[in-house]
C-alpha cells in the first residue's frame, strides 16, 4: 500500500509536469537565445526521478489539462503582428525633389539679380562642328581673294562674264583662252586650262590643228572647225557651274576644272546652311 504522503507528492509532480510542458511549448516560439534561457530554467525545475516514489501512478494518472496551448500560439502571433505594424517604414530620399528645389532657388535668385551671370561655360561640341566642312560644296571668291599669295585650289560657283582673248591653239601648249569669272561676290581674270577647253569643244588641240590644215582644201572640214568654235563660244557664255580655280604666286590664276552640281553638292550645301543657322 502506498504511503500516506503519496497523494501530495503526486500533486506536486503533476504541477511540475504541467509547468515543464508549458515552458516547453513557450520556448519553441521564442528566439534561439531566449530558448536557451528557458530550457536551462526548465531543467533546473525538473524534479529528480529518484525522488518520485510512485512513477507508475504518475504515468497512469489522468488529469484534465486546463492550459490551451493553441490559444497561446494565437496570442504569440498577434503579438508579433502588432510589433511589425508598429515599425516605422524607412522612406528613401527623393533626390529629384531636392534637385527641383535647387533649380527653383537658382531661378528665384536670378530673377532677383538679373545682372548676375552664373559661371557656366558654354557647351561646344567639337565633333559636331567638325562634321560640316564650310568649304564644301564651294566657297566665295571674295574669301579666296583675301589671301591671293597662297598656293591653293578653291572651288567656287561662278560664271564667265566675258571673254578677254582669242582662242589660241598650239601643238605644245594646247588650247589657251583668258576670261573673266564672277560668283556674285568678286570677279577674277583667269586662264582656262587646256583640258577644260578640250571638254567644251569636243576636239583635242592636236586634232584641231590637223582639221585646220585640211580645212583649206576640204570645205567640209572647214565647216566642222567653225561649228566646234561656235559651240565653244556659246558654251562659255552660258557657263554657270562649279569651278576649281588654282592660285599660284607669281602666275595668273587658272580655271583647272568645271563641272555641274549634283545631288551630293546640294546635300552638302543644305547641311552647311542648317549648321550655320
Amino acid at each position: 500500500m502506498a504511503p500516506n504522503n503519496a497523494g501530495p507528492r503526486n500533486q506536486n509532480q503533476r504541477r511540475e509536469s504541467r509547468k515543464y510542458e508549458s515552458n516547453r511549448r513557450i520556448q519553441t516560439t521564442l528566439p534561439f537565445s531566449r530558448q536557451q534561457n528557458v530550457f536551462s530554467s526548465v531543467i533546473d525545475d525538473i524534479p529528480d526521478v529518484a525522488d518520485i516514489d510512485n512513477l507508475e501512478a504518475f504515468e497512469d494518472d489522468e488529469f484534465d489539462q486546463t492550459l490551451d496551448y493553441g490559444a497561446l500560439d494565437e496570442i504569440e502571433k498577434e503579438s508579433l503582428n502588432k510589433s511589425n505594424e508598429n515599425e516605422i517604414p524607412t522612406e528613401e530620399p527623393d533626390i529629384w525633389a531636392e534637385d527641383e528645389d535647387i533649380v527653383q532657388d537658382m531661378l528665384a535668385f536670378q530673377d532677383e539679380n538679373p545682372e548676375f551671370q552664373f559661371p557656366f561655360e558654354e557647351l561646344y561640341d567639337e565633333k559636331a562642328a567638325s562634321r560640316v566642312d564650310e568649304s564644301k560644296p564651294f566657297t566665295y571668291l571674295s574669301t579666296a581673294l583675301q589671301n591671293p599669295s597662297s598656293d591653293c585650289t578653291v572651288t567656287i560657283k561662278g560664271f564667265i562674264m566675258t571673254v578677254l582673248s582669242k582662242l589660241e591653239c598650239s601643238a605644245d601648249k594646247g588650247y589657251s583662252l583668258m576670261v573673266k569669272i564672277n560668283d556674285g561676290t568678286a570677279s577674277l581674270d583667269v586662264n582656262i586650262h587646256d583640258k577644260v577647253l578640250e571638254n567644251i569643244i569636243g576636239i583635242s588641240a592636236t586634232a584641231m590643228l590637223k582639221m585646220k590644215q585640211l580645212a583649206d582644201e576640204n570645205p567640209q572640214k572647214q565647216q566642222e572647225v567653225k561649228e566646234a568654235l561656235s559651240k565653244c563660244r556659246k558654251t562659255l557664255l552660258n557657263y554657270s557651274c562649279l569651278m576649281d580655280v588654282k592660285f599660284t604666286p607669281g602666275l595668273k590664276s587658272c580655271l583647272v576644272k568645271a563641272y555641274a552640281m549634283n545631288p551630293l553638292h546640294i546635300q552638302q550645301l543644305r547641311e552647311r546652311v542648317e549648321f550655320s543657322s
